[in-house]
């Protein structure tokens, strides 16, 4: 395996079990069994390699969204698929020690970083949407607009304080309850209801 693979592969371990704020490079260097020489070839900061990881995370999930439309899925497809893809990240990157760094950062850098991100993430989920809705597969009488919104909103959500409680060292759990929340109100309902 390639010196930047492992280093990137410690540094996810070490960030779930502990945050990137806590993790050192020195931490890093000695799990993936390489010299701090051999880190700065490959990442000039830490912060470097937290951009790294985050922006593989997110082109990883890009790509599975991209194959759900491929594939044309149905609603309930559509459904699990996020759900797996949501706790798989959770059980990998996502931890409640990445999610507090994520609040208490005070990088600008990476703040940034971040922001850019989010608005990516919310640019591609109306893209996302807009195609569900143009093949029947969700709703077609909520605007994309509401959509949207909503989607901002449901962020808000999972960084709400009482939900955060409610569901303390249970946090893939809020996000898949919101989730399905979320798209059984999107969903197309049956006459009979």
């Amino acid at each position: 395996m390639k010196k930047d693979s492992v280093l990137k592969q410690a540094a996810v371990t070490l960030f779930y079990e502990q945050g990137w704020i806590a993790t050192s490079i020195a931490e890093i260097c000695r799990l993936a069994k390489v010299s701090r020489v051999t880190f700065y070839k490959h990442f000039p900061t830490k912060e470097a390699l937290v951009k790294i990881v985050f922006e593989e995370q997110k082109n990883k999930m890009r790509l599975e969204f991209e194959q759900l439309l491929h594939d044309r899925a149905d609603l309930a497809t559509v459904i699990q698929r996020i759900l797996t893809m949501q706790q798989e990240a959770m059980t990998t990157l996502y931890s409640a020690s990445v999610l507090a760094d994520l609040n208490a950062h005070q990088d600008e850098e990476l703040q940034l970083f971040f922001q850019k991100m989010t608005q990516e993430k919310y640019e591609y989920m109306h893209y996302f949407f807009s195609m569900l809705q143009q093949r029947k597969v969700i709703r077609d009488d909520f605007p994309i607009a509401l959509i949207d919104v909503l989607l901002q909103k449901i962020d808000e959500m999972l960084n709400t304080p009482m939900l955060q409680q409610h569901y303390h060292n249970n946090e893939q759990q809020l996000l898949k309850d919101v989730l399905q929340f979320f798209m059984h109100g999107i969903a197309y309902q049956n006459a009979e209801n």
